[in-house]
């Protein structure tokens, strides 16, 4: 938090934030939604880097 705090007073508030925290006007790209997302493997998106 420390850090973040830090980051945050140099760059301006906002600059970094939790994941948990609400972000307004973002909202997920439902077209890539499988409708079973919870229930097939195959279904599950994997990101390569």
């Amino acid at each position: 938090m420390q850090v973040m705090d830090g980051i945050n007073e140099r760059y301006g508030r906002g600059a970094v934030r939790l994941a948990s925290e609400n972000i307004e006007g973002w909202k997920p790209n439902q077209e890539r939604l499988s409708p079973y997302y919870t229930t097939r493997w195959s279904d599950i998106i994997t990101v390569k880097g």
